[in-house]
């Protein structure tokens, strides 16, 4: 059966490099299917280009070594990297996957800085950090057991240093308990974990 598309919605997470703009947009067809695809937005002939179809991807992140996003299919979260050519990518063996998350973990975000990818993943365990070098394919697990989300790059001369976090921690309240959000940083060098904010000492 074909699938007509019946209501698309509004483009998200907003790459730009060289003069062109990359997005992800979902779309619900009349099969009361939903999917999520890449999309290219050239400001210079004011023309959009669909890039892949029905391959349920978000939040592309744009670099040298192609474009990454994520992918949610079949209750599977992946990190994935495509490299667009003339044609529509429609297939799962147009696509270099760089990391699955095991059946019970979604992948929340990713971002990429001169070979090293940043990922944080919810799991039932807690929201993990990690860091992965695209040219060993070594990966190196930043947290454990901590609730952190919204990881960052510090980076010096293009080379990532260390990585910014929101860290949630319960401490004592009053006579209570309240999860506390602390921004942490983690030095990638020495492997250091420092608290920088606490909004209960300051």
């Amino acid at each position: 059966w074909s699938r007509k598309v019946i209501k698309k919605g509004a483009p998200t997470h907003l790459q730009f490099k060289q003069g062109k703009l990359y997005y992800a947009r979902s779309s619900e067809t009349d099969r009361y299917h939903q999917y999520s695809d890449l999309f290219e937005f050239d400001l210079a002939t004011k023309k959009e280009k669909r890039l892949t179809r029905g391959m349920r991807l978000s939040d592309p992140e744009v670099s040298d070594l192609g474009i990454l996003a994520i992918r949610n299919h079949h209750l599977q979260s992946s990190i994935v990297r495509l490299s667009p050519g003339e044609n529509e990518i429609s297939t799962e063996s147009d696509l270099e996957v760089l990391f699955k998350a095991p059946s019970d973990a979604t992948i929340g975000s990713i971002s990429i800085q001169n070979h090293h990818l940043l990922w944080s993943m919810r799991h039932r365990e807690g929201r993990w950090i990690f860091v992965k070098n695209l040219q060993s394919g070594e990966i190196q697990r930043l947290t454990s057991l901590d609730e952190c989300l919204h990881p960052s790059w510090i980076s010096s001369q293009d080379l990532p240093q260390a990585i910014l976090a929101t860290c949630y921690e319960t401490s004592p309240v009053g006579k209570g308990e309240a999860s506390i959000s602390k921004l942490n940083l983690f030095d990638l060098k020495s492997g250091e974990r420092k608290v920088i904010t606490n909004p209960l000492s300051g």
